[in-house]
């Protein structure tokens, strides 16, 4: 089990992606990602609309040493499309969490991110990585089934910000079983 996420803070590339840590100079960019409805739908997050609530959160993730956030940049012009990271490691394993903006799915960016993040994960050790995903959000699940992800169990959680139950499917994937 990792002890820390600084061992984290580099930058990963793929062909057409850069996935760097975040920091506060992408807070402008991630402010236009997060206030998005529909890319925050599925994380069960009200949509942002100000700039120090973006602030705050990535000097939450700057500060907190069980998490680590990329922005998701492509490389051709430097725009940042999505976030993905581990968003904690417990004894259980390394939980991740992704969103990308909605005019950028479904043209493999994910899968892409995939293949530079979860190699690099088990670079550093060899515990099982899981996703908690919304039960009705089904291209995560495609795509987490495509790296060889198992469904565990569901579950119904309370979220308190939108104050209704969330049907939450619980996805792992242990080393001997990824699949590039």
């Amino acid at each position: 089990m990792l002890k820390s996420s600084s061992t984290f803070k580099r930058a990963l590339d793929s062909s057409r992606l850069t996935l760097t840590p975040l920091t506060m100079i992408d807070a402008v960019d991630l402010l236009s990602l997060w206030s998005e409805a529909e890319t925050m739908h599925y994380l069960h997050v009200k949509p942002l609309d100000d700039l120090s609530t973006v602030q705050d959160m990535v000097k939450m993730l700057e500060d907190d040493r069980f998490a680590i956030r990329y922005a998701i940049r492509l490389k051709a012009n430097g725009s940042l499309i999505g976030t993905v990271g581990i968003n904690d490691w417990t004894p259980k394993g390394i939980e991740i969490g992704y969103e990308l903006h909605a005019m950028y799915r479904r043209q493999g960016f994910m899968r892409e991110v995939f293949l530079c993040l979860l190699p690099f994960i088990w670079s550093l050790t060899d515990d099982s990585i899981y996703a908690k995903v919304d039960s009705a959000n089904m291209p995560s699940k495609e795509l987490l089934r495509s790296f060889n992800f198992e469904q565990q169990f569901q579950s119904w959680e309370f979220n308190v910000e939108l104050d209704k139950n969330i049907h939450i499917s619980y996805f792992i994937l242990q080393k001997k079983n990824f699949l590039t």
